[in-house]
């Protein structure tokens, strides 16, 4: 697995970025299933589980998108409505920040030098 490196403040970086991982996943299932109910029955007999599925991933994504770019436009910093929409929508208000600690990540993450 890979390393990371805790930096100070009340919440690790990593854990940031997993919690703004999970939270749109179960928005987007949660989201998804709703959607869901509304399909006709003859549409998922076999297949609802397909179905559902493939809208909780399209729907993830969509959601994730949507709430990066609302955090572009309204900047958590700026507005406390817009910060608490970002818990609500993303789990937590930072973004993540990651830290390379050797020097192939940091080629990895800055480029090429020299």
């Amino acid at each position: 697995m890979a390393q990371h490196t805790a930096t100070a403040g009340p919440i690790d970086p990593y854990a940031i970025s997993l919690i703004r991982t999970v939270v749109p996943v179960v928005w987007g299932h949660a989201i998804a299933w709703l959607v869901s109910l509304g399909i006709p029955t003859s549409l998922l007999d076999s297949s609802r589980a397909i179905v559902v599925e493939a809208l909780a991933a399209v729907l993830t994504a969509g959601w994730y998108a949507l709430w990066r770019w609302i955090e572009l436009k309204l900047p958590a910093e700026a507005n406390i409505i817009a910060r608490i929409a970002s818990v609500i929508a993303l789990g937590h208000p930072a973004k993540p920040v990651y830290v390379a600690t050797t020097p192939a990540a940091h080629a990895l993450v800055t480029g090429p030098t020299g």
